[in-house]
C-alpha cells in the first residue's frame, strides 16, 4: 500500500497534535508557564538578533563595504526591544492557549464524554489531519520576480 506524501504528512500532524493534546496545560500553574515561555522566547530572539547583526558586520567587512556607525545604545536596545516584544507575544499566546485548553476540555465534558481529555485529544488529532489533508496550498519553490515558472 503506497501512501501519498500529502496523506503521510496529514497523518503525522494529526498524531502529533493528538499526542500533545493529551497534556492538560490548564493544570500547570499558569504564571510560571507563561513567564517561562515568554522568557525562553525573549532569550532566543535576543540571541538571534545579536548573531544576525554580527553576521551582517562580518559580511560587510569581507566585502569591504563601510559600516554605518551605530551607537552602543542601538546595538543593545534593538535586540532587547525585539526580545521583549517576541517574549510578550509568546507569553500572551501561551496564556490564551492555557485558558482555551480548559474551556475546550470543559466543553467536551459537558457534551457527555466519559474521558474528556482523551476525547479532546482524538478530536484535535482527527480535525488537524483532515485540515492538513484538505489544505489546498501547494508547496512550490519560489521563483524570482519577472521569471516564469
Amino acid at each position: 500500500m503506497d501512501i501519498s506524501p500529502r496523506l503521510r504528512r496529514a497523518l503525522g500532524m494529526g498524531l502529533a497534535t493528538g499526542a500533545f493534546s493529551t497534556i492538560p496545560l490548564w493544570r500547570i500553574p499558569r504564571a510560571p508557564l507563561v513567564l517561562w515561555t515568554g522568557g525562553v522566547v525573549a532569550t532566543l530572539t535576543v540571541g538571534g538578533v545579536v548573531l544576525a547583526g554580527d553576521r551582517a558586520e562580518r559580511e560587510a567587512e569581507v566585502q569591504g563595504e563601510p559600516l554605518p556607525p551605530s551607537s552602543a545604545l542601538k546595538r543593545v536596545a534593538l535586540p532587547v526591544g525585539m526580545g521583549a516584544v517576541a517574549g510578550g507575544v509568546a507569553a500572551g499566546a501561551m496564556w490564551f492557549t492555557v485558558v482555551s485548553d480548559r474551556w475546550a476540555e470543559a466543553l467536551v465534558s459537558r457534551l457527555g464524554a466519559s474521558r474528556p481529555r482523551a476525547t479532546y485529544a482524538v478530536l484535535a488529532g482527527v480535525l488537524t489531519a483532515v485540515l492538513e489533508y484538505t489544505d489546498s496550498t501547494e508547496q512550490k519553490p519560489s521563483t524570482p520576480a519577472g521569471e516564469k515558472a
